[in-house]
């Protein structure tokens, strides 16, 4: 009974090692998904370059988080599209 146990334990983990793989998204899977509409922008409130500029200082800035230190670009990261990098 004893090799039994230990028979059940690994048959387990040998599992939980293959269906933990990823399996890389083909280009055509992704094509269901299709383009984002544009960007919605109020008639009476039109989008402008100075508006534009606004939100990006606003996003850079530190000084708008509870402790004055953490900006929005701290974790999300535009040259990671706008995530943390981390697996989902």
């Amino acid at each position: 009974m004893r090799y039994g146990a230990w028979l059940v334990v690994l048959l387990g983990l040998a599992a939980s090692l293959v269906a933990g793989q990823e399996s890389p998204v083909a280009p055509a899977d992704l094509s269901v998904l299709g383009r984002l509409p544009p960007v919605p922008v109020p008639l009476d409130n039109p989008m402008s370059p100075a508006k534009v500029e606004l939100g990006k200082m606003l996003f850079f800035d530190p000084r708008l988080s509870g402790n004055g230190s953490t900006s929005c670009a701290t974790c999300h990261i535009p040259r990671l599209g706008w995530g943390d990098g981390s697996a989902l």
